[in-house]
């Protein structure tokens, strides 16, 4: 076999380590911390709480919540802005970015979900 052969090899060896490290460094946590994000002016706003029963939120402005939830939970949350404006929904998972999501026109909703 050439050089070149063992050397490709070897980089698909050690990289195949390394993910494999940082998926077992993640699977061993039994709860994340959630942030729910959602950038509008007066929106209605439908998520998932930390004990996966739906809410509903009306009227809110630039809303957020932060709350643990358990490891294989699934979470949600969307937004439709009430005046008529674009709105941004973001869910972060233990500080970051894990989805997010923009209305594309008007009296759009922008909506995410993830299973942890």
């Amino acid at each position: 076999m050439k050089k070149s052969a063992f050397a490709l090899i070897g980089i698909i060896s050690v990289s195949s380590l390394g993910f494999l490290a940082f998926k077992s460094s993640d699977s061993d946590k039994a709860s994340y911390q959630v942030e729910y994000k959602v950038e509008c002016d007066k929106c209605t706003v439908s998520y998932r709480n930390k004990d996966g029963e739906s809410e509903v939120v009306k009227n809110a402005e630039n809303w957020n919540l932060k709350f643990n939830a358990p490891k294989g939970n699934f979470v949600y949350v969307s937004a439709t802005n009430t005046k008529g404006k674009q709105v941004k929904v973001t869910i972060l998972k233990d500080g970051k970015l894990e989805v997010s999501d923009e209305s594309v026109k008007e009296f759009v909703s922008a909506r995410v979900g993830t299973i942890l």
